[in-house]
């Protein structure tokens, strides 16, 4: 009977080992389930900026694709010399490209504005007379401003610019359009605008539109033809028109309607 007593404590010793294992176990809880670690947030890639020069090569293509367009010309600062005493200080008009187009000229000389009006009808051209204001028929060649080779002068401006710089995006006139700066070569220029140095650049900010990649806005700083003040400043504007401007000859002898 002896002999069973240690025996029986090695048996109550594990029973009772067992029972308070399972009783911590229980007061325990559950075991939670470990939560999975969140992958890291990877960096987003930055949007490289377009290629200002092709923006430009893009622009310059679109140029020839719009025949209808509406042309405004402004001088915030300065004016663009015509001859000894008369300076063109800003002009508008449509054109039918190639060969249709009607500009308003404002101009200045001694201090009086004047105002002149140009048609072009194929091979026939047509000024007011600035005293008179009537419709008198003149050789191409005396349109002081040739709008006729508008599409094709902002085109070669834009194929020679030097020296890019995309300075972003802003909005003209509700519509979102890079803006660029760089050099554009005057001699460009010398078409549409006569006495345009040949051989020089201008400082230049182009304003393209993002979506459709028509050129809006040209601002040109600087001397651009003899004459000019250091400090000149010229905006041109492009509109792109979706219908044919009526542009017909005009009765001679009649005044601008």
């Amino acid at each position: 009977m002896t002999g069973s007593i240690p025996a029986l404590a090695a048996v109550l010793t594990v029973c009772f080992t067992i029972a308070l294992a399972g009783l911590l176990l229980a007061c325990a809880g559950p075991t939670a389930t470990p939560i999975p670690a969140s992958p890291p947030t990877p960096s987003p890639t930055p949007t490289p900026l377009p290629d200002p020069r092709a923006i430009l090569t893009r622009s310059a293509d679109q140029l020839t694709l719009d025949p209808y367009m509406e042309f405004v010309l402004e001088h915030p600062v300065g004016s663009t010399p015509l001859a000894r005493g008369l300076n063109l200080v800003g002009a508008e008009g449509v054109a039918s490209l190639p060969d249709r187009f009607r500009l308003a000229l404002d101009m200045e000389a001694s201090g009086t504005v004047l105002k002149l009006d140009v048609i072009v009808v194929e091979e026939q051209a047509f000024m007011t007379n600035l005293f008179s204001g009537a419709w008198e028929p003149v050789q191409k060649e005396q349109n002081p401003f040739r709008f006729d080779f508008v599409t094709e002068s902002m085109a070669g401006l834009l194929a020679g610019m030097d020296d890019l710089t995309l300075m972003g995006d802003e909005g003209l006139e509700g519509e979102p359009a890079y803006v660029i700066r760089g050099d554009g070569p005057t001699e460009a220029l010398t078409q549409l605008i006569p006495g345009a140095l040949p051989d020089s650049s201008i400082p230049a900010v182009l304003w393209v539109g993002k979506v459709d990649g028509r050129l809006r806005q040209v601002q040109l700083t600087g001397p651009l033809v003899v004459g000019d003040l250091p400090d000149t400043v010229r905006v041109v504007r492009l509109v792109a028109l979706e219908d044919e401007p009526e542009i017909e000859a005009p009765e001679v002898g009649a005044g601008v309607e």
